[in-house]
């Protein structure tokens, strides 16, 4: 979702759209394509570079990133688990809890 948008993540999600790899590097899904059979060695090179500079420096851009792409989806979570506890506390949540124990109890 944080890479296409909801739109397109739905759509691709729901419909089970397949993408091209032109169409995935549009979209910003991937970030390289390369010939059959070549994809080990492109990982392996990405891996040496990333390997080759300051590791604190690549933890904390990672961490900081990561924490901005996903700020919300906390909140998200959250919302959610006061709503449930708010729910749960209703006079009417209590009332269908106990009918249910009661009914299973038979």
């Amino acid at each position: 979702v944080n890479l296409v948008g909801p739109a397109k993540a739905k759509r691709l999600t729901i419909l089970c759209e397949r993408l091209s790899a032109a169409e995935a590097m549009a979209l910003g899904v991937i970030d390289y394509v390369v010939p059959t059979g070549g994809a080990l060695a492109q990982a392996q090179a990405l891996a040496a570079k990333v390997c080759a500079l300051p590791q604190v420096s690549v933890r904390m851009s990672k961490e900081s990133i990561n924490a901005q792409a996903t700020a919300l989806n906390h909140l998200g979570g959250y919302m959610a688990h006061d709503q449930i506890q708010l729910a749960a506390g209703s006079a009417a949540s209590r009332a269908k809890r106990e009918a249910a124990l009661r009914g299973s109890k038979q």
